[in-house]
Parts: C-alpha cells; structure tokens; sequence
C-alpha cells in the first residue's frame, strides 16, 4: 500500500540523512527541480526574480512555504540585500532539516532577520520527506521555531492540501488578519 511505501521511504530518509553525499546524488536523481534549485545560480536567480515581483520591501507580509517553497523562502529572507518585513513565516513539510539541503544554505543558518514575528514550522510523521521539526542546531534560534507535528491524508501525506486543511495550519495562517 502507498502508506507501507511512505514509511519504507521515510526509514530511507532517515538514514540518507547520515549519508549526505549519497542523499545528494539521490536528489540530483529523483528531485530534479530541488537539485537544480541548489546547485544552479541561474535556475535559482529566475526562481528568486518570479517571488521578487510579488514581494515588496515597504509591505508586510506573512510567507506561507511548502517543501522545496520552504527552502526557496528561506534562501529569500536571509538575503541581507532584501528588506522585506515579514510578520509571520510558515513552513510545511520543508526539507530544511537534512544536512544535504542545509550544505547548500548560505551560512551561517540563522533566523531571517527581516523574521519580526513567530516562525511556525508543521510537519507530519507520516511524510517521508520531511518527517523531522527543525529544532536542532542549526534551527536552534532564539526565538524558537514553533515546531507542530500534524497528521495528513495517509495516502499523500507530503501533499500541500494535506497541510492546508488541517485546523492548525489554517489557524496560524489566519490570525494575524482576526
């Protein structure tokens, strides 16, 4: 069953994470647009310019971020370069916790600086691509990483509908507007 598979692959996960080489020859293989993202400053520059035309340094906003979103937002925020004023920054089911994606970072890792308000991090047991909170070093900070382990569907839980229809998810990202 997909569920058996997902666990299988989580397990996988799990211990590539030991192994950060060979987890990026696995992602240069199977997440082609995460590679390309992390290892091509053009691909990454035309990604960044497409986000850039929707964000403005005088408005404040809350980014809400997705997997391989979450590493691109993250990459974004912590241009010194930008002055964005982020009230609010979510991430679902991010890859931010493996060592592979965080050797591509620049670094030191650190919260985004233009980060005013609370970063709210959701991630599910289930998913075998981001089963992890990010509260280890280097995601550590002061403030804390609000880290919220929820469950999705069984049968797609690294799908972003998953996340955006749990209570807690829409929750965080509506009370700021309340």
């Amino acid at each position: 069953s997909q569920l058996v598979k997902d666990r299988v692959l989580k397990e996988m996960v799990v211990l590539l994470n030991n192994f950060p080489k060979l987890h990026e020859s696995l992602i240069q293989q199977f997440l082609i647009e995460t590679y390309m993202y992390l290892s091509n400053p053009d691909f990454m520059y035309e990604v960044h310019q497409r986000i850039l035309k929707q964000m403005h340094d005088d408005e404040d906003c809350i980014v809400v971020a997705h997997s391989l979103g979450s590493v691109i937002a993250y990459h974004l925020l912590s241009d010194p370069s930008y002055q964005f004023s982020v009230q609010r920054f979510i991430t679902l089911a991010s890859p931010l916790s493996f060592r592979v994606i965080q050797s591509k970072l620049p670094t030191p890792i650190e919260r985004p600086k233009c980060l005013k308000g609370d970063w709210y991090n959701f991630y599910s047991k289930d998913d075998f691509l981001t089963a992890f909170p990010l509260s280890e070093a280097p995601f550590n900070f002061t403030p804390p990483i609000i880290n919220q382990e929820i469950f999705t569907f069984a049968n797609q839980p690294h799908e972003i509908v998953g996340y955006l229809q749990h209570h807690a998810v829409v929750k965080t990202i509506i009370e700021p507007f309340q």
